[in-house]
């Protein structure tokens, strides 16, 4: 599983660097009233599918669920993404921060203790567009989550950077 996580996270950050063909022409995306569909990848959280509709071109909300070996987390985002963009390789990526809160279930291993808590998180990133319909984002996320179960309280607090890749419906 690492190692099909490392690479999921390597061809992302290929294609946001290196580009598509199409992505040399890629005018800022337009997001306001449209769906998108995406698999985000980060250490923490293992594979994210999300589904996400942007109500405006400033403001989005999120929903996805992860798993990772002995834990799975259901999380709700919203994100604001800024209007000035950040040129990278001659294509506006644009800077975005948000905030969530989620829901972890952590099983450890063979059944010994079993944690289940509510946190909140917090994010930043840059959202690359590559087409009118494909986007790449790389991000920065801080967790807080409490875990309370059989034997105790215990306290998680990961800092990871994640990858994705999303598919936007419709035309902008």
């Amino acid at each position: 599983m690492k190692k099909t996580v490392s690479t999921l996270l390597a061809i992302t950050l290929c294609v946001a660097i290196f580009g598509l063909p199409a992505a040399a022409k890629a005018d800022e995306m337009k997001v306001a009233e449209r769906w998108a569909l995406g698999l985000h990848a980060n250490p923490f959280a293992g594979y994210a599918p999300t589904v996400e509709y942007w109500a405006s071109e400033n403001m989005g909300l999120s929903a996805s669920f992860s798993w990772y070996y002995w834990w799975s987390i259901v999380g709700l985002r919203g994100t604001y993404l800024f209007d000035t963009p950040v040129h990278i390789l001659s294509m506006p990526a644009r800077p975005y921060a948000g905030a969530g809160a989620g829901f972890i279930s952590y099983n450890a291993y063979l059944g010994h203790a079993q944690y289940n808590s509510a946190g909140l998180e917090v994010f930043g990133g840059l959202l690359q567009p590559l087409s009118d319909q494909i986007s790449v984002r790389a991000e920065l996320e801080a967790s807080s989550y409490g875990l309370t179960g059989r034997t105790g309280y215990r306290g998680f607090t990961p800092l990871s950077v994640g990858f994705g890749i999303f598919y936007h419906f419709g035309h902008s």
